[in-house]
């Protein structure tokens, strides 16, 4: 790292071709970014330099070239522009737009649901337009993505791109078995060092969009070895697990994404581009149903009622004796003056579940919580699952191997049979 920091730091203010160095803007694995000026064009730009201790390597600087080309090929607003690539004293670097805002990364703290919800549709977008290119990025996280000071995303960083199209002498790069990626953000066939295609950005994609609406990566590991793990074997949990405020179409959304078979995975990124401006239009619409709803009712003028004649007072009478003596039945019939709880009416729910494949129903024991909302199961392996009924999706209770699951009464616990014993576990 020190190596090749300390002598770039000299950089600043010197003139290479004709792009004079102003600052040092970051670095990452596959180079050194600089912001400098054109002086003929009178622009900013951004240089992105091959790191010197790479530079040696024939096969890095395939790689930096391919980001050039890949980039280059692609003309959308949601892609950083690639201007041209150049060499200075053996140093590759290429010119590209200078992105005057922040990382993803940097800017999460405080973009709020409905701006996540656009920045994740600009992500896909221009992910689309690279798909359509034969381009897969490979390395889709939050440092790679830069927001512009006017809300504009932009994907960067094409290093590690691969070309699929037919004719390119360079279409792979990495050795059979080895990875590419960053930790975390990785699709289940790259951490595995799998033949990698479009799929696997819309995986990392998945995982970039779940953090930015939870503020939780979906999966946790607490070393890269369990991390890769928990992406090739461990089903993340419901984002409205997390956020309760998250519809369950965009949970689906997203969840989508993160399929661990590529053939049940979302097949391409424009659907789910499709998909999240349904699913932002269709909330938008709520919004304001919500808002019409709430405004007070215009008063309708009602004519004056029409005298009726009356009727004699032992029939008034009678009616009002006969209501009572009911009233009295239904009561005594629906109220028990000695329980101590009362009883609630309660809505009907219905709801749709969606089984996991690794966790279809045994049939050893269903129950349903005293308020209706859980709903506990237990699958074919011996694990209890717990259902909310509004969501789609069910999630395995760590650690709760048993049959015939029960609810306590204050709805707080489940209690099941584990072989020879009687079991509890928190709700919680």
């Amino acid at each position: 790292y020190h190596l090749f920091c300390v002598p770039n730091r000299s950089m600043i203010g010197q003139i290479i071709s004709h792009y004079k160095i102003l600052e040092k803007l970051g670095e990452g694995g596959m180079g050194v970014v600089y912001k400098a000026e054109d002086t003929k064009l009178d622009r900013l730009v951004a240089l992105k330099f091959l790191p010197p201790h790479l530079a040696a390597s024939e096969q890095d600087k395939a790689r930096f070239t391919q980001e050039a080309k890949a980039a280059s090929a692609i003309n959308h607003p949601n892609i950083c522009t690639i201007y041209s690539i150049d060499e200075h004293e053996n140093q590759m670097f290429i010119i590209m737009e200078f992105v005057d805002g922040q990382t993803l990364r940097q800017k999460r703290e405080s973009i709020g649901y409905k701006q996540a919800i656009d920045i994740g549709i600009q992500i896909a977008d221009g992910l689309a337009a690279a798909h359509e290119k034969g381009i897969v990025h490979r390395d889709i996280k939050p440092e790679n993505i830069m927001i512009r000071k006017d809300g504009i995303a932009q994907i960067m960083d094409f290093g590690l791109a691969k070309l699929r199209a037919s004719g390119s002498k360079i279409t792979r790069l990495t050795k059979e078995g080895s990875t590419v990626g960053t930790a975390g953000y990785m699709s289940p066939e790259q951490v595995q060092g799998q033949e990698t295609d479009h799929r696997s950005d819309i995986f990392s994609y998945g995982v970039l969009l779940y953090e930015l609406l939870t503020g939780q990566l979906p999966f946790k590991g607490v070393h890269e070895t369990a991390l890769a793990y928990e992406i090739v074997n461990v089903d993340p949990a419901p984002m409205s697990s997390i956020k309760p405020e998250i519809d369950p179409s965009l949970d689906a959304i997203v969840l989508e994404c993160l399929e661990k078979d590529v053939n049940e995975r979302a097949q391409g990124i424009k659907q789910i581009s499709v998909d999240l401006k349904r699913h932002k239009r269709e909330s938008s619409r709520q919004r304001v149903s919500r808002v019409t709803a709430a405004r007070p009712a215009i008063k309708v003028s009602q004519s004056l009622p029409i005298a009726e004649p009356q009727e004699s007072a032992w029939k008034k009478y009678f009616g009002y004796i006969l209501s009572g003596v009911l009233a009295v039945a239904v009561i005594m019939l629906l109220w028990n003056p000695w329980e101590k709880t009362e009883s609630a009416t309660r809505p009907i729910v219905r709801s749709s579940i969606f089984l996991a494949q690794t966790a279809p129903l045994s049939g050893l024991g269903i129950a349903v919580s005293p308020d209706g909302k859980y709903l506990v199961s237990t699958a074919r392996s011996g694990q209890l699952q717990l259902h909310r009924m509004d969501q789609m999706t069910s999630q395995p209770i760590p650690g709760a191997y048993g049959i015939q699951p029960a609810f306590s009464p204050d709805g707080q616990w489940i209690v099941f049979f584990a072989g020879q014993n009687i079991s509890k576990v928190s709700l919680t």
